[in-house]
This record gives structure tokens, C-alpha cells and sequence, in this order.
């Protein structure tokens, strides 16, 4: 008997594709606004198709066309899609013809365009095997939105206007949350709560109409809660004795001291510039420069935020001195970062 599976599988991509063209063809592009919470956006105009982003009440998208009771739109900001190694250079430079760009990092997914060879992709980040690249959606990848919840909001520029504020909202609350999860896993009395708060804050107050406003006041509201029961065992635990039922020894005590003395506090920087990766055979990966008017500033790096998004982007960061590591540029080890208007 011959097996069929290939045949069908290649037929069931070009369906996809070539309606995925029919729903936008003769389409009037619009902004469209999202109407109610934890909206899905999926890979195909039908609920079996999977997740791939959820938008909120607010956001913004741009309808590129209609299926049935679905609305097609742009892949929403900060959403990857995914395509194999095999047929994509490093640089991104595409080597195959035809190569499939799918909703996630598995032959499993949905297709949702193809690219052509010598296409030109941006990488943002490889799955864990190896074997896919997540890259910035191309113009070509769409996704569907249940259109009872999409009103028409205007013309297409609403959408260029707003799209570029959200990422930016996007990668700061990412930014905030990582620095939580790092300072949280921190021993109580080391645990940084005035500056987790003021990440969140940041995002609150310069971005109010935004969804990921609503989201900073929740976090807020919690690492208060945390904040309140942390200080509280603190103090209880201020005048506890040892383990032996003795108030500590005024030995004990000056060594303390002594060693509060003589381990310095590292300064904390901050600076600002364009952050550009460093890219020498020598250097780590992850580690970045900041440069003003192409003279370097500082080193940069960090283990608590993704530094790779603000790559080639006006910044300005802060965070504690690091060991320079051969470099004759001081380095900051960075626990904020904030793109410059």
C-alpha cells in the first residue's frame, strides 16, 4: 500500500496557506480594538486551532481581513513564530525554498506562511533541541481573533502608532517579572523590594492605558503583602537568641561588625547609551556595550533580565558594579533597563 501521509500533509499546507491569502484578498486593512479579557489568538480561524498569544481588554490589533465569524490580524508585538534550523543561516538568512514558518517549535503546529530563499529573518531565540529558530513574525504570518470580540476601531495608522508603545510595554514587564523571580529567590534580609516595586511602578505610571498596567498594580499589590510579612519576621527575629538559649557573645558581635567593614558594598551605576552586543570569538555570549556617539561607555550584562530585545535600541540601565573581567570599561551587572524615547 502507499503511504499517503506526505501527499496529505503537503496538500493540507497549501490549503492553509491559500486561505490564509483568500481571507485577506480584497480586504480593507483596519485597526481593530479588543473588547473583552484573556481574548485568544489562534493559528487558524476555528477553536481547535491552538493558542499561540491572548490579548486583553484595550489592546490593539490590525485586522488584514475576514473568515466566517473570525477576524485575521498581524501576529500580535512580541509574539514569535517558528522555523527550522536546518534551512535558515545564523544571520537569518533564509537557504531553502518554500521553508515553512509554523506557530511553534514542532512539525505539530499549524503552518502560517512560507519563505523563500534568500528571505532575510530576524532571530530572537532557538528552541531547546536545536532545531527551530523563533523569529519575528514576516508580514505574511496572520493569526484570528473571534471577531464578536474585535470592534472597529480606525485606520491602519492607529495601529503602527500603538504597536511599537506596546512592545515596549511588553519587554519591561518581562523585564520587572524576571527581576522579581531573581530578587524573591534572595535570603530575606537581601531581598530588594523598593527597587522590584519601582519596576512596576514605572509601568503603571508611563503606561496607564495599556494592559500591562493593570497587570504591574497586581504584582504591586502582591510583593506589598510580601514585602509587610518579610519585614515582620525580620524584626521577630531581631532579638531571637542562638542556638544554644545565649544572647550572642559581644565577640561574636565585633566579628560581625568587622566583617560588615571590611566586605564593601559594590557601587551601583547606571548609565545610558545604545546597547550593542559585543561579537568577538573571545566573548561570551550575552555580554553588551553601551555606546554614545560610537564611543564606548561601559560594559554590560546581566542575569536577570534578556538583554538581546534592546540590542541596537537607546537605553539607559542601572544595576551594581561587576568584576570587569580583562575589561579596562567598568561593567554593570544590570537589574533595570529602560528604553529612551
Amino acid at each position: 500500500m502507499r503511504h499517503l501521509g506526505l501527499p496529505i500533509a503537503l496538500t493540507l499546507t497549501f490549503i492553509l496557506i491559500a486561505g490564509a491569502a483568500r481571507a485577506t484578498e480584497g480586504a480593507e486593512i483596519r485597526t481593530g480594538e479588543i473588547t473583552a479579557h484573556d481574548v485568544n489568538v489562534r493559528a487558524g480561524a476555528h477553536p481547535n486551532y491552538e493558542v499561540v498569544a491572548q490579548l486583553d481588554k484595550g489592546d490593539l490589533v490590525l485586522v488584514t481581513g475576514t473568515r466566517g465569524d473570525w477576524k485575521r490580524i498581524a501576529m500580535p508585538p512580541g509574539v514569535l513564530v517558528w522555523t527550522s534550523t536546518a534551512y535558515v543561516a545564523d544571520d537569518g538568512l533564509v537557504e531553502g525554498q518554500n521553508v515553512n514558518v509554523r506557530s511553534g517549535p514542532a512539525l505539530k503546529y499549524n503552518v502560517l506562511c512560507q519563505l523563500k530563499r534568500d528571505d532575510q529573518v530576524v532571530i530572537k531565540k532557538t528552541s531547546k533541541d536545536g532545531d527551530w529558530y523563533g523569529i519575528v513574525p514576516p508580514k505574511a504570518a496572520g493569526a484570528f481573533v473571534y471577531a464578536k470580540y474585535v470592534a472597529d476601531k480606525g485606520p491602519p495608522d492607529l495601529y503602527a502608532k500603538w504597536a511599537p508603545r506596546k512592545a515596549q510595554c511588553t519587554a519591561l514587564l518581562a523585564s520587572a517579572d524576571n527581576f522579581r523571580r531573581y530578587e524573591l529567590k534572595q535570603p530575606d534580609a537581601k531581598v530588594r523590594f523598593d527597587a522590584i516595586l519601582a519596576n512596576y511602578r514605572r509601568i503603571e505610571t508611563d503606561y496607564p492605558n495599556l494592559p500591562e498596567a493593570r497587570i504591574a498594580q497586581r504584582r504591586i499589590r502582591e510583593i506589598e503583602r510580601i514585602k509587610t510579612a518579610t519585614l515582620e519576621r525580620l524584626a521577630a527575629a531581631g532579638g531571637a537568641t542562638d542556638a544554644s538559649g545565649d544572647e550572642p557573645s559581644a565577640g561574636s558581635a565585633a566579628e560581625e561588625t568587622t566583617k560588615k567593614q571590611t566586605t564593601p558594598e559594590p557601587k551601583y551605576l547606571t548609565a545610558k547609551g545604545v546597547l550593542r552586543e559585543i561579537s568577538r570569538p573571545s566573548t561570551s555570549k550575552g555580554l553588551y556595550r553601551i555606546t554614545k556617539e560610537d564611543r564606548w561607555v561601559c560594559i554590560v550584562k546581566s542575569a536577570t533580565i534578556e538583554l538581546g530585545p534592546y540590542a541596537g535600541k537607546a537605553v539607559q540601565v542601572w544595576g551594581p558594579e561587576a568584576p570587569s573581567e580583562g575589561w579596562s570599561l567598568r561593567t554593570i551587572s544590570v537589574s533595570r533597563i529602560k528604553l529612551l524615547e
